[in-house]
């Protein structure tokens, strides 16, 4: 009593391997009490096409949809294994999506050249 639930927007987030790509979805849920004057995130909802969790937070979130836990300041100190953590891989997906974004930024900056130059050409029209 006294308060009300708030539904975040819901954000579509691509996620691609060298094999596979895929879309994660998220949306924060918050409850905004009387006489506060801004909402606490309560629960965070991630889907992909198979699977959809509710949790406290988003790092509980992805751990509930993907089996893995995030790394912590200890698990950090600890020494490193030969097999390459699922966090590294994920990272470099991530880090694949901001370079193949750069790229199309690039290229979306050539053709607004490209079109311009167009219509330089063909006299403004």
């Amino acid at each position: 009593q006294g308060s009300f639930c708030i539904r975040g927007n819901l954000l579509v987030i691509p996620v691609a391997t060298d094999e596979e790509f895929g879309l994660l979805y998220a949306e924060p849920v918050y409850l905004q009490a009387e006489g506060v004057p801004f909402p606490e995130l309560k629960q965070v909802i991630l889907a992909t096409g198979e699977n959809v969790v509710m949790a406290g937070s988003v790092p509980d979130a992805v751990q509930t949809l993907t089996g893995y836990a995030q790394e912590t300041r200890e698990d950090a100190a600890a020494p490193a294994t030969t097999e390459p953590a699922p966090s590294t891989n994920f990272q470099a997906g991530i880090d694949r999506i901001n370079e193949a974004i750069d790229g199309l930024k690039k290229g979306l900056e050539d053709l607004e050249k490209a079109l311009e130059d167009l219509r330089e050409q063909s006299g403004g029209q």
